[in-house]
This record gives C-alpha cells, sequence and structure tokens, in this order.
C-alpha cells in the first residue's frame, strides 16, 4: 500500500516587532505582520485551539506552533517562556508536533539555547538575509555574516533543525552576491530556506531611500531569475525551499504599501515555471519542432508550472518553435517530473 505524506500546517503566532529593537532599512514590522497584544493566554488558546480544530484530517497532519514576526529570542526571558510554556502544553497533550521559531543569528548563545531545550523545538529560523557583510551594513542589520556561522555552530551543538531566510534585491546587492549566499546557505546545510524579493515598504528607511533615488527595486524578471539561480542551487543539494515571496496580506499589496518592487501573490509559482521551461529548452535541443504538434505529459501538479501564468511557457514554445499546437495530458505517475513527445502536426 502506497504510504501517505503527511501535511505541514503551520499555527502561527505573530509577536510583531518584540525582542527585535533593530530596524532595518526594508522593515516596518507593523505593516508586515499582524499585530498582536502582550501575551493574554485566553486569547491565545482560543486561537490555538480555533486553528487546530479547523484542520480536517489531524491523523495525516503535523501541526506546529510557529513564533513569527520579531526575534524571539531577544525577548525578555519570562515572556519568552510564557510563550514557550502554553505551546509546550499542547505538544505533550499530542495536539502540536512541535515548535518553530523566527530570530536573527546574533540572537543566539548558550543561555538562550540551555532554556529552549527544555522545549519541543522543530526549527529555529535564521534571518540571515545575505552573506555579504557589505549588504548587511547598508541595511543596518547589525550584524555580520560571520555572526551567521556562530550561531549555527552552537545550533548544530545543540543538535537543532535549523533554517535560513535569505533576501534579494537590498541595497548593493547583485546577482552574483546573491548567488554567493545561497551557495554558503547550502554549505551550512540547512533543514529549510526561504526566499523573499525586497519589496519598498511605506514607512521605511528604504522607501526613503527609494523617493531620494539611492534605491531601485529589482524587477519582476529580474527577481524571478536571481531567485531561480538560488532555488537551483538549494533543490541540488536536497534542501527543501518552503517559500518564495512575501505572502500577501490586507496591507502587503500593490498599490497597498508596496511602494516598489517584485510583489506578486505567485511569485515562487513564477519561478517554477521559469525552471520548467528551461528543462523543456533542453529536451528540445537539436530537434525539428518546425510546424510540429508539441505532446507534454506531466503531473497535474506540474502542469500548471508547464503552462506558466497566463500561458506564458505554451506562448514562448510556439513563438521560438514554430509548434503549430501544445497540448499535455495528465501522468500522476510522473510526479515531479514529464516527458515530451515531437508529433507531426
Amino acid at each position: 500500500m502506497k504510504s501517505t505524506k503527511k501535511k505541514n500546517v503551520i499555527v502561527p503566532i505573530f509577536v510583531s516587532h518584540m525582542g527585535c529593537p533593530n530596524d532595518c532599512v526594508f522593515c516596518n514590522q507593523r505593516k508586515i505582520a499582524k499585530e498582536w497584544e502582550p501575551f493574554d493566554e485566553v486569547k491565545l488558546r482560543l486561537y490555538i485551539e480555533t486553528y487546530i480544530n479547523s484542520v480536517k484530517d489531524k491523523m495525516n497532519t503535523n501541526i506546529d506552533i510557529a513564533f513569527y514576526g520579531g526575534s524571539f529570542t531577544g525577548i525578555e526571558k519570562e515572556i519568552q517562556n510564557k510563550y514557550l510554556c502554553l505551546a509546550q502544553e499542547y505538544v505533550d497533550r499530542g495536539l502540536l508536533r512541535g515548535i518553530r521559531m523566527s530570530t536573527r543569528p546574533d540572537y543566539i548563545n548558550e543561555s538562550i539555547l540551555n532554556n529552549l531545550k527544555k522545549y519541543t523545538i522543530n526549527l529555529i529560523e535564521f534571518g540571515v538575509q545575505s552573506f555579504d557583510n557589505e549588504v548587511l551594513m547598508i541595511s543596518e542589520r547589525g550584524h555580520t555574516a560571520n555572526d551567521v556561522y556562530v550561531a549555527v555552530k552552537l545550533i548544530k551543538e545543540y543538535k537543532l533543525n535549523f533554517g535560513i531566510q535569505l533576501m534579494i534585491g537590498l541595497p548593493t546587492d547583485t546577482l552574483f552576491k546573491s548567488v554567493e549566499s545561497a551557495k554558503k546557505a547550502a554549505a551550512l546545510k540547512p533543514s529549510t530556506i526561504r526566499i523573499y524579493p525586497t519589496l519598498v515598504i511605506k514607512d521605511t528607511k528604504l522607501e526613503e531611500m527609494f523617493n531620494k533615488g539611492i534605491y531601485k527595486a529589482l524587477s519582476i524578471e529580474n527577481a524571478v531569475n536571481i531567485a531561480a539561480e538560488m532555488y537551483k542551487i538549494f533543490t541540488s543539494n536536497n534542501i527543501n525551499v518552503i517559500r518564495m515571496g512575501l505572502q500577501p496580506t490586507d496591507n502587503i499589496t500593490s498599490g497597498g504599501d508596496v511602494v516598489s518592487g517584485p510583489f506578486h501573490s505567485s511569485f515562487r509559482h513564477l519561478v517554477e515555471s521559469k525552471l520548467i521551461l528551461e528543462k523543456i529548452v533542453i529536451e528540445l535541443k537539436g530537434l525539428n519542432t518546425e510546424k510540429k504538434t508539441l505532446k507534454i505529459k506531466a503531473s497535474n501538479k506540474k502542469i500548471s508550472e508547464i503552462v506558466g501564468i497566463k500561458k506564458s511557457n505554451i506562448k514562448f514554445l510556439k513563438e521560438h518553435y514554430n509548434f503549430v499546437k501544445i497540448f499535455y495530458e495528465i501522468n500522476n505517475d510522473l510526479q515531479d517530473n514529464f516527458t515530451i513527445e515531437i508529433m507531426d502536426g
């Protein structure tokens, strides 16, 4: 019998700007994260239990709780433990698998980890953003690339899983720097990766830089190209890229609080469509396609990537290879793969 892969669900707790006194040029946490009041056990319990109860197939779902929106390990220890004790209670009751959190690489030390090891911590995500010290300095991150290596070394000593978040298009960033950051991140063997294109958000220092002409945001095309190169590095190293692109919210939309930048609600889809088109182009190399028909077999999951948003990939293939017709056939046995067949028109 074929085993069912469990789905992963996150119960997100937004601690807003708690624990992070540093204001990076790109960040206005009030715009990015939902506001969350100071620790309120009654409200938190209701929220957590409502979220858990909304999960339909609990037997085939891993449910983790995650503290996002700030540098969790920078919060006052007493408040940290209030959140963690509450989360651990649900883990002990078997309602949650474990606990995740986001923090800065310079907010990890032995004292912090000794406290965390009392709880079921599944993942600590580091907001690294870049391994280039110039990018970090101009972005006013307040830490260096070396802080990342120190934090990861400690995390590994405590046998904890960690993730890395990278940003592309920060001030002074380039394709080369982003790719180098991806290589350095992959070498550390994180469990997860997030790739976020830099957006110019209202009421940030980056908006001031943008308005003065000091900073220019990436186009969507350039952001997709850079993210695609990074994605290839991570997937070739079997590292799970859990997100590409900032999740849309009521405020984070084009015409909302996004002043400029490569915002797209389906950014990951754009990247994956580009990469699968590259693979199809390689398969077609040297073949006679003039006035022919192209048949593509792929899983239902992959077809939308092959077609592309607004059929962009289909249009590209017709224009560049003169196919008279392109059609596809669903074959879910292919999973993440595809096959092509060229037929007489």
